[in-house]
């Protein structure tokens, strides 16, 4: 892939790209229903492709997998659903507020209610946000899915 004036992208960037596109599709695949094992696909080949980025890849996936099932087996509601990224409202993409939602459901015990309970996931909250500052320098405002996913990849981000 190359960018416009010619120059390979970086294969960071490149990646993050790459898992912003599959984290996308991963969401449209569930809302039709696709097999977790055709989702899984995307994710692998990445992996392949990216060998050194492998080990971040596939725990970003399971990550996200562990978020699914947690929403699904305890915070099914759809008053959750609609709670839970107001922790992350400073950020005014909702793909980057469901994203940063979803690490913070896969970190949080699914035993408390998330949605009621900020003070014990301030510091949680906080943490992510700082993170993706400090990795990106941007408002929260300006910040999308590439930035979350590079951050993830630098290590920046902790998953």
């Amino acid at each position: 892939m190359a960018q416009e004036t010619g120059d390979p992208v970086e294969p960071l960037l490149e990646l993050a790209d790459r898992l912003t596109t599959i984290y996308f599709g991963d969401g449209l695949a569930k809302q039709f229903n696709t097999p977790i094992e055709e989702r899984d696909v995307s994710w692998n080949k990445a992996a392949e492709e990216f060998p050194l980025y492998r080990e971040k890849i596939m725990n970003l996936h399971a990550l996200l997998k562990r978020a699914e099932d947690l929403t699904i087996k305890f915070w099914n509601s759809s008053d959750m659903i609609k709670i839970l990224p107001i922790h992350f409202r400073d950020f005014t993409d909702e793909s980057v507020r469901d994203l940063l939602t979803s690490i913070l459901l896969a970190k949080a015990n699914p035993d408390d209610n998330v949605s009621e309970d900020h003070e014990t996931y301030s510091p949680i909250i906080e943490d992510i946000q700082y993170s993706i500052y400090k990795a990106t320098r941007k408002e929260f405002s300006e910040v999308d899915c590439n930035d979350v996913f590079k951050a993830i990849l630098e290590g920046k981000l902790e998953i």
